[in-house]
């Protein structure tokens, strides 16, 4: 019990605080887990593929916007190259790239274009099928009869895709120098090589652009992480394997992901938004985490708080 001092009217003294009371307050402030740690903020971050042009020419029209979802083999932009191709060997290598011609009208090249993407995408999911059974293969959990099997399959689509592409390359060329004998300037479609959302574009219908300018990002939103700036002390509270419970401002819910690693950030800057004023110019630390389930709706810049 806490004693309050009176004054005692006949020793004209005043009674302090007994010291068993001063020993009940220090108790209970004690037992009171009272510990503010500073929030620690940090954003999403969202992996980025920069689609550029490989020829000079001026962007006629740009068939996506930002926001756009787009697929293997969707038309982004359409551009109007001037540039004279000399010779075979030219016109090889700019088909070859992957930059399919636009509004040919001959229905043999778009056909044969269109069975080497999927050739290309069916390689690409076979070898992903071979390496997750070839994992399990190494852990003792399926025979090697299905590895192999797996194997060959992966090898015998990767011929195709091979075969596939000469035909293109082959009816393209053909159809091209067909087409005009002196030059192949006109209009040539830039075509998407991943899957993904157009997150920023660069150019502007009508502007004339030089080769390799890059006209858009896309965010591939299978490979979404979260990042945190850390001084050195809070660096020491986490380690690589950690799940912790992150809240996501924009969605007011926590989720659950994993730190994927702690390292040296090496240079922090002024422009870098999640470097706080107080820790500039002064030893820090980079966290990633990484969500443990799939989450739809992450979005680069979003914001992350550690509580």
């Amino acid at each position: 019990m806490l004693r309050i001092a009176h004054r005692n009217p006949i020793k004209g003294s005043s009674r302090l605080v007994t010291l068993w009371g001063l020993c009940a307050i220090g108790s209970f402030f004690t037992g009171c887990e009272y510990s503010f740690q500073p929030v620690i903020k940090g954003q999403i971050e969202v992996s980025q593929y920069a689609v550029s042009t490989l020829q000079n020419g001026q962007l006629l029209e740009l068939r996506v916007k930002e926001g756009d979802y787009v697929e293997l083999g969707d038309t982004l932009a359409l551009l109007m190259t001037k540039d004279t191709l000399k010779n075979k060997d030219d016109i090889l290598e700019l088909i070859a790239s992957a930059v399919h011609p636009g509004n040919t009208g001959i229905k043999e090249v778009d056909r044969a274009y269109s069975f080497w993407q999927q050739s290309k995408v069916a390689v690409e999911q076979a070898r992903q099928t071979y390496n997750n059974i070839q994992r399990k293969y190494k852990s003792g959990r399926i025979p090697m009869l299905l590895r192999d099997n797996a194997f060959t399959d992966y090898k015998a689509l990767q011929a195709q895709e091979v075969a596939a592409k000469k035909e293109y390359v082959a009816i393209a060329r053909n159809s091209l120098l067909s087409k005009n004998k002196k030059n192949v300037s006109g209009e040539i479609a830039v075509i998407a090589k991943v899957e993904g959302e157009v997150s920023k574009i660069y150019v502007r219908k009508g502007e004339q652009l030089k080769a390799d300018k890059t006209l858009m990002d896309i965010a591939l939103l299978e490979n979404v992480w979260g990042t945190f700036i850390l001084d050195k002390a809070q660096s020491t509270q986490f380690r690589e394997g950690d799940t912790l419970r992150i809240f996501c401002q924009p969605f007011s819910l926590y989720i659950p992901m994993r730190v994927s690693c702690v390292k040296a950030y090496t240079s922090p800057t002024q422009s870098d938004s999640r470097f706080s004023k107080d820790k500039q110019n002064i030893e820090a630390w980079e966290m990633q985490v990484r969500p443990i389930l799939k989450v739809d709706g992450l979005r680069e810049g979003m914001q992350l708080i550690v509580k």
